[in-house]
């Protein structure tokens, strides 16, 4: 997907990283692709951290956010809806982005 929006230079993908929270400072939008979640605790950190969010549209997640107004929602599977997702953010200037990271830090 990186490959394919000419972003292979601005995307990290780290697999597992033990104590993640410590990194999140360093993100710009964090986006978190999962089919199962309880209520997930790297979500609230990055949400805590006002991070723009982007992740999968499940029962457990979605109840955490407003869909377009304090998080993108993309298709449990879907890697066309998360491209989706991505270009919205893309496309659109920083305050806008930062926009959906003060909303989901208002839900804590």
């Amino acid at each position: 997907l990186s490959r394919r929006l000419n972003i292979e230079s601005d995307v990290i993908f780290t697999g597992f990283i033990n104590r993640g929270d410590r990194i999140l400072k360093i993100f710009d939008i964090f986006v978190l692709p999962t089919s199962f979640e309880g209520c997930s605790n790297v979500l609230v950190e990055a949400m805590a951290k006002k991070l723009p969010i982007i992740t999968t549209d499940i029962p457990s997640v979605k109840w955490m956010f407003r869909n377009g107004e304090s998080a993108l929602l993309f298709k449990e599977g879907s890697t066309t809806d998360l491209e989706e997702k991505l270009i919205k953010f893309e496309a659109k200037p920083l305050s806008f982005i930062y926009t959906f990271g003060i909303e989901s830090n208002d839900f804590l």
